[in-house]
């Protein structure tokens, strides 16, 4: 896109110095659904934030109608949401949450994965981070969707239910992982000897 278009957005996981981010200077603010909160939301209304609801890893049915509870709960300050799979996708228009922002975990590649989302409803998208300039410029070109780009994130390489250490520590379900004292102490080594760290939060580990 020309420079003159050019605009900021803040994609959140999690509500680390929530307080101390100035979102004034932001066009978008992506906003994970299990953040959404009256304290929270009060403090948007007075920083004239453009919230999209994300609904970023809502792998089952109950955590993507706790999204739309607060979709409706908190609509005047909502200005969409974000989906990151096909199914929550669905979801969001089954339910007429909208308008819709893709996640750069659909994954799209090309003009044709784009253009699709274009007809399935899909505002804007997040380019794949595993696309290089010459693909992205094709896509803004020859689409008329609205694109964006990640700049700086931590990325996760693969996001998995399951936690590597819990078969160490012998646990039976997810219920203690929020008080974890192990998986912070460890990494993963591929084969070209790159130490990947590991965050398992909400459920999830990436």
């Amino acid at each position: 896109r020309e420079e003159k278009n050019l605009k900021i957005s803040l994609n959140m996981t999690s509500g680390h110095q929530f307080y101390d981010i100035d979102f004034s200077g932001l066009d978008l603010l992506y906003l994970p659904y299990y953040l959404m909160d009256d304290e929270k939301v009060d403090f948007l209304r007075r920083s004239n934030a453009k919230i999209v609801l994300s609904m970023r890893n809502a792998a089952k049915r109950f955590e993507c109608d706790r999204v739309l509870e607060i979709y409706s709960e908190y609509r005047d300050v909502i200005n969409g949401v974000q989906v990151d799979d096909l199914d929550t996708l669905e979801y969001a228009k089954e339910n007429g949450l909208g308008p819709i922002y893709g996640d750069f975990q659909l994954n799209i590649t090309n003009i044709h994965s784009a253009e699709l989302m274009l007809m399935e409803g899909v505002h804007l998208l997040t380019h794949s981070v595993e696309i290089n300039l010459n693909d992205i410029e094709k896509i803004n070109k020859k689409t008329a969707v609205q694109t964006e780009a990640v700049i700086y994130s931590r990325l996760p390489l693969m996001t998995i239910k399951s936690c590597p250490f819990s078969v160490i520590k012998g646990c039976k379900d997810d219920s203690s992982c929020h008080n974890c004292d192990v998986y912070d102490h460890y990494r993963l080594l591929d084969r070209k000897g790159y130490a990947i760290d590991l965050m398992r939060f909400r459920g999830i580990t990436t």
